[in-house]
């Protein structure tokens, strides 16, 4: 609560936002896809040539080993309808859409 309270960026950050997160499940979907192996390590993604970022490499590689397919999905999926509602919708404020979407997000993933 005390998280999403402090979110209060421009609305142009918030179009960027979830773009962003799209990406990154994307990166972790093909991951999963052509990895070959149940547990994903460092060296399994450097046999992918996936570019990751080396600060968030930790934090895909964990994702990787926490979410299924599945999980993806359901994620790409809220983060879908929730660029279109900011797309469709430019009168909402993109901030109040992202803070929903980010609620969706964590609730799909518990």
């Amino acid at each position: 609560s005390s998280f999403l309270q402090k979110i209060d960026n421009s609305d142009n950050d918030m179009y960027l936002l979830i773009p962003t997160i799209i990406a990154t499940l994307e990166k972790i979907k093909f991951i999963l896809l052509n990895s070959g192996t149940e547990t994903i390590t460092e060296n399994t993604i450097s046999k992918l040539k996936v570019f990751i970022f080396w600060k968030e490499k930790e934090i895909i590689i964990n994702l990787c080993n926490k979410l299924k397919l599945s999980d993806i999905h359901k994620l790409e999926t809220i983060c879908y309808k929730s660029e279109l509602l900011i797309k469709k919708n430019y009168n909402i404020p993109a901030n109040i859409i992202y803070k929903k979407t980010i609620l969706d997000l964590l609730q799909a993933n518990s």
